[in-house]
């Protein structure tokens, strides 16, 4: 005895042999309709898939420490923006360095382009006469002979607040960051024509 369906692809009645329909198989009219319909489940899948993989990213995107990371590099690149591109003690061109004036756990002026100093690698690290790291009290005093004690002083004041870091503040202070470095690279290409 024939039995009347509905397609699950088509959404047509037609007429099947019961012992042919199961309670785990779906109702099609053609095998055509049940390649389209499987296809069409096995996207659908894909794309939410897609959908939690693309929100995990989203939700790593926004993470503190990939914003730090990027807040980093940004300030690294003003830093220098700033100085010229030159070593503020033996004014070299290469090999250069930016670094915190005030260490980076302080994180009120971790992102502070005024807390960084643009210096290569010889004078940042590895040279044991001069440099900021191996030889602080010289490179502070060299520090005052660039700056004034009272900019020094304010900085100092600056570096002691402290600051709750969350992805909305990392996102202003990059932007901020992006700000000064397309100002800066404005001015240098009118100066340059």
């Amino acid at each position: 005895m024939w039995k009347r369906v509905k397609c699950n692809q088509c959404k047509e009645y037609f007429e099947k042999w019961p012992e042919l329909i199961t309670a785990w198989s779906y109702k099609f009219c053609s095998k055509q309709h049940r390649l389209d319909f499987l296809r069409t489940k096995q996207r659908k899948e894909k794309e939410k898939v897609l959908e939690r993989k693309k929100k995990v990213r989203d939700k790593k995107a926004n993470s503190v420490s990939v914003l730090t990371k990027k807040a980093d590099k940004l300030w690294s690149e003003a830093v220098k923006i700033n100085y010229n591109y030159e070593c503020q003690y033996c004014w070299k061109k290469e090999y250069l360095n930016s670094h915190h004036l005030y260490t980076r756990s302080r994180r009120a002026t971790r992102w502070d382009i005024e807390n960084g100093i643009c210096l290569c690698s010889w004078c940042h690290t590895l040279s044991s006469n001069f440099s900021a790291h191996q030889t602080p009290l010289e490179f502070f005093e060299r520090l005052e002979w660039i700056r004034w004690r009272d900019w020094i002083d304010e900085l100092s004041n600056k570096s002691r607040h402290t600051i709750k870091v969350t992805p909305e503040f990392l996102h202003n202070r990059i932007k901020e960051i992006e700000d000064f470095i397309k100002k800066s690279n404005k001015k240098d290409w009118q100066n340059n024509k």
